[in-house]
């Protein structure tokens, strides 16, 4: 049986649509994101995993060390189990919401870069640059701008902007997307 993130990268153009008004756990505009493209879900599914797999490694010696729940709901990938240590985990969960978002605007910015999302291209102030005749980049430089702005928008819009946790996490999200940058 495969999991829900292999599921979700086999998603068709014909429901990702569909597929992402059915994700009760997504805010509205998160909804209304990953209905831009199918490619859309299927990336910001890959950056979950990639924040996920590099927070296990990371925490590889640890006592704690990122383990998720195996047969969970959400779309995109394994849940990282931080409920029996709710409040010994703040450094933890702190780390995993930066690495979360950080691999959201990666796979974001590598997308549009590789050509997947017709959303976004190659950042072409690098080809405005004058080298007084010397050199011409001719290759595609990473829209990080893009990756970092669409990886506020998504991840950002589910927190409660009146709660100190909402605040805390959007601080902890915008400190990884800073450290891609």
């Amino acid at each position: 049986m495969p999991t829900t993130y292999q599921s979700t990268l086999e998603l068709k153009t014909t429901n990702y649509k569909g597929y992402c008004r059915k994700l009760h756990y997504l805010v509205d505009r998160q909804r209304e994101l990953c209905g831009l493209n199918y490619n859309i879900l299927q990336t910001i599914s890959k950056g979950a995993k990639i924040g996920i797999d590099e927070c296990q490694y990371q925490f590889r010696m640890s006592r704690w060390n990122c383990s998720t729940y195996i047969n969970n709901p959400k779309v995109f990938g394994e849940v990282v189990d931080i409920s029996e240590y709710h409040y010994t985990l703040r450094r933890e969960k702190a780390y995993i919401y930066a690495i979360s978002s950080a691999g959201v605007a990666y796979t974001i910015t590598k997308a549009c870069s590789n050509g997947q999302l017709t959303e976004c291209g190659c950042d072409n102030s690098i080809r405005n640059k004058d080298t007084k005749g010397k050199w011409e980049w001719g290759g595609c430089s990473d829209d990080i701008k893009f990756g970092t702005a669409f990886s506020k928008d998504f991840v950002d819009s589910g927190e409660d902007l009146n709660s100190s946790t909402g605040l805390m996490n959007l601080h902890n999200n915008e400190a990884g997307r800073r450290r891609i940058r």
